[in-house]
């Protein structure tokens, strides 16, 4: 059978994660192996080819992943009785999503098909729904009419997204093999030569069909939508340039969930920037999981480490404000009017009023995070942060000398001046 290319190729671009980068990287399948989960067989032609692989294949990875949370029970019973209720199980206790309605809201071309990516977005904003709600049907323009997705069809999908968030991340060919502990995969490849006795060789044929990876090798097993569904590749048989890996975050009744409003008050408070690209993906989160991503950050340890030292240069700052006569500009309502202008947040300036005194100017603020953002490229973020908490009883002490230096010096002057018979020292 002669399949035409359905899958659109994409590279990776700056502002997409890559695998890891979401957190959620619990071993959830050991053997990488998700054949135990598989959803539903289901064909993307039927009387007319639909050139839906990348919706197929990728609705497959999400199923699974449900079907795993199902059968594990690792969903809440609240969460497992409004999937019943609003007919996400068919009649075969299968979970069973809406492929068309997910090939209509992505955009998916029907003569060339779509990108990996965009059926991936297209669940992030909209959700899913049952396939029930928007089977089948075996004319072409009926299946990909828009207007046969009812507002109340639109609703239930976002309503998907506040029981189950989904996210995803991209993942390189390298990576396949451990990503299978973690999710089965939506990628691509060729299809198909010739099968040599039930597994389909390595083919260098342009890449044109998408499929879901739920096996490594030494058999690459994956999920196809057309039959034979379940196909067994040989072990250096040749895949796209990415595959996605599809992250699924059941949202509990009880949890407090990140808006964006919320979301851009957290990132103002932590990072004192706007949302990035890449943030909104932390839309829909439970909070606690946010702010558990956001500490493993490179960012925030960096920030971290910014503050550490800063609290390091308190006693040094005091030193050198008594040799240029500057103590006085250290007062604690100076500092504090200091901290607001940098920090923007009163209450932060409160908190860290104690922390840091003697910075006269935010250039020499500026300055300093510059310098130590060189630092923390070179060595490391963790390394940085260690060397902080190791330099960090050298730097007071050192300062405590010379504190101790010019206590001892202001003694002198006094004594000098009062035994020259100068009259009372005057500073």
């Amino acid at each position: 059978m002669e399949i035409k290319s359905g899958v659109i190729l994409e590279d990776v671009k700056p502002e997409d994660f890559l695998f890891g980068k979401l957190g959620d990287n619990e071993v959830k399948c050991p053997t990488g192996n998700w054949t135990p989960y598989l959803p539903k067989n289901e064909k993307q032609r039927q009387g007319f080819e639909s050139m839906c692989c990348t919706n197929f294949s990728s609705t497959t990875a999400v199923e699974i992943l449900m079907t795993r949370l199902i059968e594990e029970n690792l969903i809440s019973k609240d969460n497992l009785d409004w999937l019943k209720d609003n007919g996400y199980i068919d009649e075969t206790g299968h979970i069973n999503f809406s492929d068309r309605f997910d090939a209509i809201v992505s955009n998916t071309n029907p003569d060339y098909g779509n990108t990996l990516k965009a059926p991936a977005e297209a669940k992030h904003k909209y959700g899913l729904i049952p396939e029930k709600l928007l089977p089948w049907t075996d004319n072409k323009t009926d299946y990909f009419n828009r207007a046969k997705i009812t507002p109340e069809m639109f609703a239930l999908g976002l309503e998907f997204l506040k029981h189950f968030q989904i996210n995803y991340e991209f993942v390189y060919p390298a990576q396949y093999s451990e990503a299978l502990k973690v999710s089965p995969l939506a990628g691509a490849c060729f299809a198909w030569p010739n099968p040599i006795n039930g597994i389909y060789p390595r083919s260098t044929n342009q890449i044109n069909h998408a499929i879901a990876i739920i096996k490594p090798p030494e058999i690459w097993n994956i999920m196809d939508s057309y039959e034979e569904f379940t196909k067994r590749l040989s072990n250096n048989y040749i895949f796209s340039g990415h595959s996605i890996r599809y992250v699924i975050t059941e949202v509990k009744t009880n949890d407090m969930i990140v808006d964006e409003s919320l979301l851009i008050k957290l990132y103002r408070l932590i990072f004192h920037r706007p949302l990035d690209a890449g943030a909104t993906a932390h839309i829909g989160v439970e909070i606690d999981d946010l702010l558990s991503t956001l500490e493993k950050s490179g960012e925030w340890k960096f920030i971290d480490g910014v503050v550490k030292f800063i609290k390091l240069l308190k006693a040094p700052l005091q030193v050198f404000g008594k040799i240029f006569g500057k103590h006085n500009k250290l007062t604690n309502k100076n500092m504090e009017r200091q901290l607001g202008q940098w920090w923007n947040s009163a209450a932060d300036a409160e908190k860290l009023s104690t922390t840091i005194k003697g910075f006269f100017s935010l250039g020499v603020i500026t300055a300093i995070v510059a310098i130590l953002k060189l630092i923390g490229v070179n060595i490391g973020v963790d390394n940085f942060n260690e060397l902080l908490d190791n330099i960090g009883g050298v730097i007071v002490a050192i300062a405590g000398a010379i504190s101790a230096l010019i206590s001892l010096y202001g003694l002198i002057r006094r004594i000098f001046f009062k035994t020259a018979g100068l009259g009372a020292y005057k500073k």
